[in-house]
């Protein structure tokens, strides 16, 4: 488990760069959760950092309840894995997620001013018998069997980069504002704001706040519940969403540690918005928004 660290100034001087530079970067995690940690400020000179970097053999990874901006390149980026990796109510601010993944849960996060990017890698990764460090495989990354559910898209591109016709992708229940647009052939569900959301992100040197806006439109829809049964099994890793123990796991908290209530599932981190304008205190995650 890697909790509570408030990371920032990585490479800030551009004196080295290279392939692994990042706020968290791990190699082949497995049964690992990355939660509750603030990450900003990561440079590049070369090799493309991120402000958490999951690079080869990911599997049963969690990442959960983090705020990542003011990155170069990626707040988040994701290269060759089987997975599944779960990326839950999470703050992505600026920059591009890179997905050169298979079996990504993105559910319950916030992009604002974000790009999705995909890239296609022809390396031959392994996955492991489950809870363990024993090769069960190897095969290339095909983009296959991602999850994009109950996120929510300000600005950016939304999901209209991820590509088409990919096996077993579902993408459905996103909510789109500030230009933001949908996938082109799924997200049949979605909801598309059109009144501007007057986003902004507060700073300061030891917090964060974000203040934006929703219409009624946002609480006119129903969303699922984002269960281990929902997801369903991935085909390669023979893996549903579950913990380190191997129990199912269910997204049953937002960013702040607010109940996931099945009968009034709100899309993004946080389920206590409402109509107008809403104030969330992102870092300490303990203070209460001015």
């Amino acid at each position: 488990i890697i909790e509570g660290n408030f990371i920032e100034d990585i490479a800030y001087r551009e004196q080295y760069g290279g392939a692994e530079v990042g706020g968290i970067k791990l190699h082949f995690p497995i049964d690992v959760i990355i939660r509750n940690n603030h990450i900003r400020g990561i440079r590049t000179k070369q090799g493309g950092p991120g402000g958490i970097w999951l690079d080869w053999g990911s599997q049963n990874v969690r990442i959960t309840g983090n705020i990542i901006y003011d990155c170069d390149s990626h707040p988040l980026k994701l290269e060759v894995n089987h997975g599944p990796i779960i990326v839950d109510n999470n703050i992505f601010i600026g920059s591009a997620i890179m997905c050169w993944t298979d079996a990504t849960v993105f559910v319950h996060n916030l992009f604002f001013n974000t790009f999705v990017m995909y890239a296609k890698d022809d390396r031959s990764v392994p996955w492991y018998k489950p809870h363990s460090t024993v090769e069960a495989g190897r095969s290339v990354l095909r983009h296959r069997d991602d999850r994009w559910i109950n996120n929510l898209f300000i600005g950016g591109t939304g999901l209209i980069t991820v590509p088409e016709n990919r096996p077993a992708y579902v993408i459905n229940h996103n909510v789109y504002l500030d230009g933001a647009l949908s996938h082109r052939i799924q997200d049949t569900a979605r909801i598309v704001q059109r009144a501007p959301s007057d986003i902004r992100l507060e700073t300061e040197e030891k917090g964060a706040t974000l203040r934006f806006k929703l219409d009624k439109s946002i609480f006119e829809s129903t969303y699922p519940k984002i269960t281990s049964k929902l997801i369903g099994e991935f085909p390669v890793t023979k893996m549903t969403i579950q913990t380190p123990a191997g129990e199912p796991l269910d997204i049953t908290t937002d960013y702040h540690g607010n109940p996931i209530k099945a009968s009034s599932v709100l899309p993004g981190p946080f389920q206590d918005v409402t109509t107008g304008t809403n104030t969330f205190r992102l870092w300490p995650k303990n203070e209460k928004p001015d």
